[in-house]
């Protein structure tokens, strides 16, 4: 949630930073598995047609993102990121950045490729709901890369506890989705607090107990579906924001989420240094500047992008 020298210096960052990482990448990884299982059971695709989907839509967007975006911005700023030396020059960031050592913002592309991939491959036994041989097959692949695989360096398979747990979560929850859908939004957010609140325990004790870091991962992500479903049930999201607002960030979610990490790191250094004793104003500020910038930048980028697809036109027709 914060940059890393954010987290080093602060107390209250450190707190909030663990606390955010209940919810927010296991947010992601359920919500991925929530639609994994929905297109599994609405789609009749083979098990190659789908590799290939998600290798295009993941892997071929790391490189382009990577070599266009990441690596030419983080070595601009000399982001001292995770897998990218400090004072690394561009061949250095490019090397690191192809085999998935630096990755920072894009590390969810290579984690969420090879989580899809596995439960690709056991898609028969998904859509036969043989759940028990899932969740076997599930906590073999957790304790694989939890211990023989954890120093793998490349392409983020170290990174896979426990979001792993998380995806599979949302696949479980596309079944189960028709019985929560019958409860009230009072039952749902008392969920969503009873699974967040074990976040504040987590965050206190995180470093000493590893183990409850999974437990809590997973907590969130299910009280981050209870959340989605009472916001969705009320219509909430698309009230504050606006239905304009709301159907943009829904058609660009993908690439804000691509796009935000490298202006939380330009919006921290701008603002920490004038606000940084008052966290909760540090805390408002970097988020309304890093949101801000990555629309404005996903603007352009569509603008770039139509601008383009305008100019291929018009040469076909000549």
């Amino acid at each position: 949630f914060f940059p890393e020298q954010a987290t080093q210096n602060v107390s209250a960052c450190i707190f909030i930073d663990y606390f955010f990482s209940i919810f927010h990448n296991p947010a992601l990884f359920m919500c991925s598995g929530f639609l994994f299982a929905h297109s599994l059971f609405t789609k009749n695709r083979t098990i190659p047609q789908m590799i290939l989907n998600r290798s295009k839509r993941l892997i071929l967007t790391y490189y382009i993102y990577g070599f266009l975006w990441l690596v030419p911005t983080y070595t601009f700023l000399n982001v001292n990121a995770y897998g990218r030396p400090e004072n690394a020059g561009y061949l250095e960031g490019f090397k690191y950045m192809i085999l998935g050592i630096f990755s920072d913002p894009l590390w969810f592309l290579w984690a969420l490729f090879w989580t899809t991939l596995f439960y690709i491959l056991i898609s028969p036994i998904i859509k036969k709901r043989w759940y028990p041989v899932s969740i076997i097959l599930t906590l073999g692949l957790y304790f694989l890369i939890k211990y023989p695989l954890a120093v793998f360096p490349y392409f983020k398979i170290s990174q896979l506890c426990p979001i792993i747990l998380a995806f599979y979560l949302g696949i479980v929850l596309y079944d189960a989705d028709k019985y929560f859908n019958k409860l009230p939004v009072w039952v749902l957010l008392s969920f969503t607090f009873i699974m967040y609140a074990n976040g504040v325990v987590f965050a206190c004790c995180s470093p000493t107990y590893p183990t409850w870091e999974t437990i809590s991962k997973t907590a969130g992500a299910f009280g981050s579906y209870c959340l989605f479903l009472a916001i969705y049930k009320k219509g909430l999201f698309k009230r504050f924001f606006g239905s304009k607002f709301f159907a943009y960030t829904d058609k660009k979610s993908f690439n804000i989420y691509l796009l935000h990490t490298t202006f939380l790191y330009m919006a921290f250094r701008m603002i920490y240094p004038m606000t940084g004793d008052y966290v909760l104003l540090t805390i408002i500020l970097i988020a309304f500047e890093t949101y801000l910038h990555t629309y404005l930048a996903t603007y352009v980028q569509d603008m770039v992008k139509g601008g383009f697809s305008r100019i291929v036109k018009s040469l076909k027709k000549d």
